[in-house]
């Protein structure tokens, strides 16, 4: 059964997912990337200098140093360091996120989702911490439709507490101007076995082009449509599926007839 999901926000995800950098920019990620990381070496150096000197943030002084100017001078530097080896540590988590989602994009329409710590995962969704993750965008092509997927592990609506939901979202892309709207293309989604690569477990539709989780986006993402019931807890936690706490989801959208610019 196919409907549209509930509305839930995962702080920062959609906002990750938008601002996801297209493929031709994956060499100046690269430099940025370095860059930072850089930085990062040469703050930890001067740290470390400062920690070997005798001189700690909370203006220990272990050489003897008695002037109270060049102590007060010394933990603020140290503080401020501190302060901008943080600041770069958040911003290379980032950047390194957005660079593995960049690397992993597929633009051929066929989205394979590799769903690691499935229990914890499982846990933070039961507990209400996490109700629903996002994949990595997708695409039917370079300058295609850009897509994802949604899953609440523990279940959304109907699915609630006995499913695994699977959705599909289509997102606001770079190229939808050249783009045919609202979407058409054929879906089919499921849970692959990790003991021969098939898909037992699937489902596929045709997009309700009357609806609005199909028109041309004008949010970041449109709703998510798809099935709240898709796989009882029962079927999916069994060896066949998930082997070292981890399951693989697919998601394939029909190319055929699309524009090839």
């Amino acid at each position: 059964m196919r409907v549209v999901s509930t509305v839930e926000k995962v702080f920062g995800m959609e906002e990750l997912l938008k601002n996801v950098p297209s493929k031709h920019t994956t060499d100046n990620l690269g430099r940025e990337l370095r860059s930072l990381k850089d930085n990062q070496e040469e703050l930890n150096r001067k740290l470390s200098d400062f920690d070997r000197q005798g001189f700690t943030s909370g203006g220990d002084t272990r050489r003897g140093n008695t002037d109270p100017s060049s102590t007060e001078a010394l933990k603020k530097q140290i503080s401020n360091l501190e302060k901008q080896a943080a600041i770069q540590d958040i911003r290379l988590a980032e950047l390194d996120l957005r660079f593995q989602i960049l690397e992993t994009a597929s633009y051929n329409g066929i989205l394979i989702w590799k769903i690691m710590d499935f229990a914890r995962r499982k846990n933070d969704a039961v507990s209400g911490r996490t109700y629903s993750l996002f994949s990595q965008p997708f695409y039917t092509g370079r300058f295609g439709y850009k897509m994802c997927g949604r899953v609440y592990l523990n279940g959304d609506g109907m699915g609630k507490g006995t499913h695994l939901s699977l959705f599909f979202v289509v997102m606001k892309g770079e190229h939808d101007a050249l783009m045919p709207w609202p979407f058409q293309q054929n879906i089919q989604m499921g849970l692959l076995d990790q003991q021969d690569g098939s898909s037992p477990v699937s489902d596929s539709f045709r997009p309700d082009t009357s609806s609005s989780s199909f028109q041309r986006p004008t949010t970041d993402m449109n709703t998510a449509v798809g099935c709240p019931m898709f796989v009882s807890h029962a079927k999916l936690e069994t060896r066949k599926y998930l082997r070292d706490d981890t399951i693989f989801l697919k998601i394939a959208v029909d190319i055929s007839g699309l524009p090839h610019h």
